[in-house]
């Protein structure tokens, strides 16, 4: 097998390694997976694809001055094709969040810093955006930052290790009743221990999130 064999399989076992680890990992933490996880990957591979097939009409068209236009004319509509569509993405998306839910969570974010004090605890199931726009402490419900919570709702004792944390706010987005939230949405000591102080919606987004805060 030649040197460049070699290393297209090399390549070709390290992509799919990769992907496969990824999604692994993630069914294993059990966080649902999110195609922006692999965003980079993706598009190294488009890159790698689009350079390898040039590189293939160039060695069919060696020598070969007709079939170099064609291969020209090809490249040029190809990638006329790819940069009209990226341009036509980003003229309908600039300025906008990639995410509706991204301007709720902002919005959430801009009350709990107005609103609360800069040690306030915050508990959410998404807490990237909501972390960074309220720049609180955030607990991670869904447990891939806070890996001791993912445990606790495997073994149906969430309530309590939510509980223990003593945080002071509790971010509930309905989309999640049924998985992150379920052992704290059937639990009536929710209703006894939280009042809800704030809802956020958004006309892209459809549903409301609600901002309960922990009764003293």
């Amino acid at each position: 097998m030649s040197r460049a064999a070699q290393e297209r399989r090399t390549f070709i076992a390290a992509a799919a390694a990769a992907l496969l680890v990824s999604e692994v990992f993630y069914r294993f933490i059990s966080v649902p997976f999110a195609p922006w996880y692999a965003l980079p990957t993706f598009n190294t591979l488009l890159a790698l694809s689009s350079v390898g097939w040039m590189r293939i009409l160039d060695e069919a068209t060696r020598n070969r001055p007709i079939l170099r236009v064609g291969q020209m004319i090809l490249a040029t509509t190809l990638a006329s094709a790819m940069v009209s569509s990226s341009f036509a993405f980003l003229h309908s998306t600039w300025g906008r969040p990639a995410d509706p839910r991204i301007r709720v969570y902002r919005d959430i974010g801009a009350w709990l810093r107005s609103h609360t004090l800069p040690q306030s605890r915050v508990a959410a199931v998404e807490i990237g955006a909501l972390a960074y726009f309220s720049d609180r402490p955030v607990l991670d419900l869904a447990g891939l930052i806070d890996p001791e919570l993912r445990t606790a709702r495997h073994e149906g004792r969430l309530r309590a290790a939510v509980d223990a944390e003593r945080f002071d706010y509790l971010v509930w987005n309905s989309a999640f009743d049924g998985n992150f939230l379920a052992q704290l949405a059937t639990s009536r000591a929710l209703e006894l221990d939280y009042r809800r102080v704030a809802t956020f919606s958004r006309p892209e987004y459809p549903r409301t999130i609600q901002l309960l805060q922990r009764k003293r």
